[in-house]
């Protein structure tokens, strides 16, 4: 809980600690149960990080928000959902160039594996590196998990048996349809989405976060638009015969994909090309463009971190093969700067934004190539017209309270993504690298200009000034 200060290179340690992997074995200490405790249980064990910021986070029609998991064995840049301009302007992922998104440091919560079990646990089980733990939604790229996801329902009710989607604004009767096209959208206004239902994966939780992805948003559909499918290659037999999905939630094929010789499942990253491909093949049948985007529409749930890791890393080893990079944006798309490297998982609302599951406040550095020892302070010398952006997410987490976030009381580290030099291919592996810094944040470069800005001093404590 941010009320309460700790010292700041304890939490370095612990954050730290938590992505790590172990040198000799670099990207396998997740992947093959190898628990590198040392003295502390967190070891290994991952971090997780949520750009409050998004507009989800107080919306009383969303019982899920998404959040991005950290761990050394992950290997694609941009691990956060990147600042965007909530002004009107458009300045986004997507056109966020210049002076946008894609160069402006991102403010975060980072919550450290403390929190990932308890009363209040974000996961609610004790280890996430339990081979046998099925009971997640985890997502190896932006999704839109909680606002374009529509909850496959089945069951009975006072009417009888129902089978269809719960999508934000309409419903989808696949057992009563009278067009011929199982997949007609009826308008419904009281239907909200899968974003509205509780958090955990369909089979024995909530499903908060998984189903079929859609068109368009609750407050779009409000607005008069009419609701639509935008999924690539799901169950429909008439665009391929063979799903990327194993079920109508949309939680992707294990048994069809990543296979080895004798049939088990081989979760490594080249094992997951040939899912790849067929996304990409599905993409051109629907005449989707194949673009940074695109993998939103295809992606699935699964249920354990391994697999979602190993695909994750298989779209940025060969996001050549899938992503061209003349598509619709972002510019560049498959370069490391402009690269939507993040995964997501629908959490619990209520508990992600607790403030006892705050570990401290973070601020996130674009990824760079060139410049590994760069600092907060020489990346605000060098764009110095992105300051005030992180000023403005500075001063809108002061004035919604995020996790508690206050001036003079919360503590703030600053994080890299720079290329994993100890990998032995820091082209393709990049980490995430916790560190301390005294800095100040000024809406002016002019050192003369008080009053306007933010700086974080001693013990990581960030203040208004």
């Amino acid at each position: 809980m941010q009320s309460s200060q700790r010292d700041i290179t304890t939490i370095w340690q612990h954050l730290s600690e938590a992505l790590r992997s172990d040198p000799r074995e670099l990207g396998q200490v997740f992947l093959t149960d190898q628990r590198m405790r040392r003295e502390s249980p967190s070891w290994g064990q991952g971090v997780v990080v949520r750009n409050m910021d998004d507009g989800l986070t107080y919306d009383p029609d969303f019982n899920v928000v998404p959040g991005t998991f950290w761990h050394d064995d992950i290997w694609p840049p941009n691990q956060i959902y990147p600042w965007s301009d909530s002004s009107g302007n458009g300045t986004n992922i997507i056109n966020g160039d210049g002076d946008g998104a894609w160069i402006t440091p991102t403010l975060a919560v980072a919550i450290g594996p403390e929190h990932f079990n308890g009363d209040n646990g974000i996961f609610n089980h004790p280890d996430l590196q339990d081979a046998e733990w099925h009971d997640g939604v985890w997502y190896a790229h932006d999704s839109n998990s909680c606002d374009k996801r529509a909850l496959y329902c089945i069951g009975t009710d006072d009417h009888g048996p129902f089978e269809g989607y719960d999508c934000p604004g309409a419903w989808v009767d696949l057992k009563n349809h009278t067009t011929g096209n199982p997949y007609t959208f009826t308008p419904n206004l009281d239907k909200k989405g899968s974003g509205h239902y509780t958090a955990g994966n369909p089979h024995g939780f909530g499903g908060g976060g998984t189903g079929m992805h859609v068109g368009l948003n609750y407050s779009e559909v409000l607005a008069g638009n009419p609701q639509y499918e935008y999924q690539i290659n799901g169950l429909r037999q008439d665009v391929l015969p063979e799903s990327l999905f194993a079920d109508m939630s949309c939680q992707i094929n294990y048994g069809a994909w990543n296979l080895s010789s004798t049939g088990t499942m081989k979760d490594s990253v080249e094992g997951w090309r040939p899912w790849i491909q067929r996304f990409r093949e599905g993409a051109e049948a629907q005449h989707t463009p194949v673009c940074a985007w695109a993998a939103d529409l295809a992606i699935g749930w699964m249920n354990n971190p391994r697999p979602m890791i190993t695909l994750q890393n298989a779209l940025w080893q060969y996001r050549e093969e899938w992503c061209d990079s003349s598509s619709e944006g972002p510019k560049d798309p498959n370069s490391f700067d402009h690269y939507w490297g993040w995964n997501e998982i629908p959490f619990s609302r209520d508990r992600i934004k607790h403030e006892d599951n705050c570990t401290c406040f973070i601020i996130v550095l674009p990824p760079i190539d060139n410049k590994p020892y760069i600092t907060l302070s020489q990346w605000l010398q060098d764009y110095s017209n992105v300051a005030q952006n992180l000023i403005d997410q500075l001063d809108t987490y002061e004035k919604n309270k995020y996790s508690n976030f206050q001036s003079g009381v919360s503590q703030v580290l600053v994080v890299k993504q720079i290329p994993n030099y100890d990998s032995g291919d820091p082209a393709n592996i990049w980490k995430r690298w916790f560190f301390i810094e005294e800095v100040e944040i000024l809406r002016s470069i002019d050192k003369e200009t008080k009053g306007l800005g933010w700086k974080i001093g001693q013990n990581g404590v960030i203040q208004k000034f």
